[in-house]
């Protein structure tokens, strides 16, 4: 079954290794994280799914580490410590980055293999809006969050479907391009 198929409170332990034994990549609907990071950095990405279609973030999944960055698949299943997570820390994201403006839903799994730690997966809905972030708009590029300035958005009209239209943005430079990008080694592809 596809997991994006699984309703979110219908997700088991067992679909998430699944994702990991079928090298499930991260995508413009997914990604994965080996910890619980930063408030402002979670925002960022929940920000960009909200933007780009809706996705999941799921919280306590290792990647496999490249040359120079994580490669998007996943490695192992490793979990958080439970006190490190609350339903109350999302909810506060969304209310301090985006003023409330975001859909979202999260659920914990308990971690199999060690009961003192779980598992976080964060939905998060398509925006019928664009939400701005630190005067940026986030979006999924393939498997990264890419940054749009405000004054390029004057160029796209409405809710976009950034998967297509993109594309359609004309960088000034190479440079401009390497500057919006939200990671310093993402590549956007064209």
């Amino acid at each position: 079954m596809n997991f994006f198929n699984i309703k979110l409170r219908d997700i088991r332990y067992s679909d998430l290794e699944n994702l990991v034994e079928s090298k499930f990549k991260e995508g413009v609907h997914l990604e994965y994280k080996s910890e619980m990071i930063k408030a402002k950095k979670l925002a960022k990405s929940m920000i960009s799914f909200a933007n780009t279609e809706g996705g999941r973030i799921i919280i306590g999944i290792n990647e496999k580490r490249g040359r120079t960055m994580n490669t998007g698949i996943p490695d192992t299943i490793t979990g958080i410590e439970k006190e490190k997570f609350s339903e109350t820390t999302i909810s506060n994201i969304v209310t301090d980055y985006t003023a409330g403006v975001m859909g979202i839903k999260c659920v914990e799994l308990e971690n199999v293999d060690d009961p003192n730690k779980i598992l976080v997966i964060i939905e998060i809905y398509d925006s019928p809006d664009l939400i701005e972030f630190e005067g940026k708009y986030p979006v999924r590029v393939n498997d990264r969050t890419m940054l749009i300035p405000n004054s390029s958005y004057s160029k796209l009209s409405g809710k976009l479907n950034f998967k297509s239209e993109l594309e359609s943005i004309e960088y000034e430079s190479m440079e401009e391009q390497a500057k919006w990008a939200d990671h310093s080694h993402a590549r956007i592809s064209r």
